[in-house]
C-alpha cells in the first residue's frame, strides 16, 4: 500500500508498518487501470521486495515481480529451464523450486505515533552521542515531525534523569586526549544538553522523571516499561542491544506493544526484527566472551557476558531461535600481507612466556563498613597522611 509519494521513488507499507521503496522508473504506465501519475498514497502495487540488508530501506521491484511470475509459469510448463535469469538474485531458490524473498530484518514505524496521549516516546543516552554518519540528522528529523503532535497532545519526549546525569558527566571529560570520534561523542553530550534545556522549556521533553534507587537507566526504563505497559504504548530509542532484547522479551511476556529501536537519516524509527536482533545480541556476547577467553576481557566484557548470556537464551526460546551456527574468531593477519623488511636483526622468540601471570587476577574487595556522606575517613599515602569528612554521593556506574 502507498505510504509516501517523493519525486523519484514511492514508499511503501510492506506490512507490520514495514516501509519499502519502488523507484519511480519501476512503475507501469498504467496500475490497476489507473495512470501512474495519478497514483496517490491508500493504492496498492504489487511489487517484489529485491534488498532488504539492515541499515537502508527495503528495495521493491515491480518489473521482476512480473518476471518472477512469468518465469515460473513458463518453467512449470516446462517451456523455460528452471534457473533464474539473475542466478546471483539474494534470497531466492533456483531449479524450479518456489521463489521467496528474503526476511525483512527490520521495520519503519513512523516515531510520531508514539507521541499520541495513550503513548510515550523514550530517548536513551547513547542516541545523543552517537557519531554514525549514516543516522546523521534523525534526532532534528524527529523533533521537526513530532513539534506540533507534543505541543498539541501535551505529550512531551521523555528524558530520564539518569539519561541527562549521564551526559552531564560525559560533557566534563576533557577530550583532548580521546580520539577522534570519542572527542566527537564527548562534544555531543555537552550539545544534547543544551538542547534539551531549550526543549523542556518550550514544552518538547520531559526530564524530570527518575529514580534515585537505582543508577542505571537502563533498569529504570525496564521498570518504566513493565508498570505501564497495560496504561501506554511505549518506545525507547537507543543503541544499546542488550536492552533491545530486554524490552523486546518483556514486551512477548506482556503480550503489549513495547517497541525500542534506533531513528534513520530522515527521522523514521527502524526496529530490529526478532531474528536480526537475537543474531546482533550473539555477536555481541561473543565478542566480550572471546576477550574473556582470551585472557584481555574487562570488567565490562565479564558484565555483559554475564547479562547475555541467560539474556540470549531466554529471547530464543521465548521466540524459537536457534544461536548463529557460525561464531566469530578472533582476528589475525591475512596470509597475503606484505610482511614489513627488518632493517636490524631479528629479536628472539618468546624471550619469556607470553602467558606469564603479570598481576593476580581480578576478585571483588573485601569491606567490613562501607563509608557513607557525613563520615570521617582517614587517607593515608606515601609522604602524607590526613583526614577529611565524606560529601554527598557524586554519582556511580553510567555507560561511562
Amino acid at each position: 500500500m502507498v505510504a509516501r509519494i517523493r519525486d523519484d521513488e514511492v514508499l511503501v507499507d510492506a506490512g507490520l508498518r514495514t516501509l519499502g521503496r519502488i523507484p519511480f522508473s519501476e512503475l507501469p504506465a498504467e496500475i490497476d487501470g489507473k495512470p501512474r501519475e495519478a497514483l496517490s498514497v491508500g493504492d496498492k502495487v504489487e511489487a517484489l521486495v529485491l534488498d532488504s540488508q539492515y541499515g537502508r530501506l527495503p528495495i521493491l521491484s515491480v518489473a521482476m515481480l512480473r518476471e518472477r511470475l512469468a518465469w515460473s509459469e513458463r518453467s512449470v510448463k516446462g517451456s523455460v529451464r528452471a534457473q533464474t535469469s539473475d542466478p546471483e538474485a539474494p534470497g531466492f531458490q533456483r531449479r524450479g523450486e518456489r521463489s521467496v524473498s528474503k526476511p525483512i530484518e527490520y521495520q519503519l514505524l513512523d516515531p510520531v505515533e508514539f507521541l499520541q496521549p495513550n503513548r510515550r516516546l523514550f530517548i536513551d543516552t547513547n542516541v545523543f552521542m552517537a557519531t554514525s554518519a549514516s543516522r546523521a540528522g534523525g534526532l532534528k528529523r524527529l523533533f521537526e515531525r513530532g513539534h506540533n503532535t507534543i505541543l498539541a497532545n501535551g505529550n512531551p519526549i521523555v528524558v530520564p534523569t539518569k539519561v541527562v546525569d549521564e551526559l552531564t558527566k560525559q560533557s566534563r571529560i576533557d577530550a583532548s586526549g580521546e580520539s577522534a570520534e570519542r572527542a566527537e561523542a564527548i562534544k555531543k553530550a555537552g550539545a544534547a544538553l543544551t538542547f534539551l534545556e531549550s526543549a523542556s522549556d518550550v514544552g518538547l521533553v520531559r526530564k524530570d522523571l527518575g529514580d534515585d534507587t537505582n543508577p542505571y537507566a537502563d533498569d529504570l526504563f525496564l521498570k518504566l516499561f513493565e508498570r505501564f505497559a497495560d496504561t501506554y504504548e511505549m518506545c525507547l530509542l537507543t543503541h544499546d542491544i542488550t536492552i533491545k532484547l530486554r524490552i523486546r522479551l518483556l514486551a512477548h511476556r506482556l503480550s503489549k506493544r513495547l517497541f525500542v529501536g534506533v531513528l534513520t537519516r530522515s527521522g523514521d524509527l527502524e526496529v530490529d526484527s526478532d531474528e536480526s536482533l537475537f543474531q546482533r545480541g550473539f555477536r555481541k556476547y561473543k565478542r566480550h566472551a572471546t576477550h574473556i577467553a582470551e585472557g584481555n576481557g574487562t570488567f565490562k566484557d565479564q558484565s555483559e557476558a554475564a547479562a547475555l548470556k541467560p539474556l540470549l537464551h531466554d529471547f530464543g526460546k521465548a521466540f524459537g531461535l536457534k544461536e548463529p551456527t557460525v561464531n566469530p574468531a578472533p582476528r589475525v593477519p591475512g596470509s597475503s600481507s606484505p610482511k614489513p623488511q627488518q632493517s636490524v636483526a631479528p629479536t628472539p622468540i618468546n624471550p619469556f612466556s607470553p602467558r606469564t601471570t603479570l598481576r593476580p587476577s581480578d576478585t571483588p574487595l573485601t569491606s567490613s563498613v562501607i563509608p557513607t556522606q557525613g563520615d570521617p575517613v582517614t587517607r593515608v599515602s606515601a609522604d602524607r597522611s590526613g583526614s577529611l569528612v565524606l560529601g554527598a554521593l557524586l554519582g556511580e556506574g553510567g555507560e561511562g
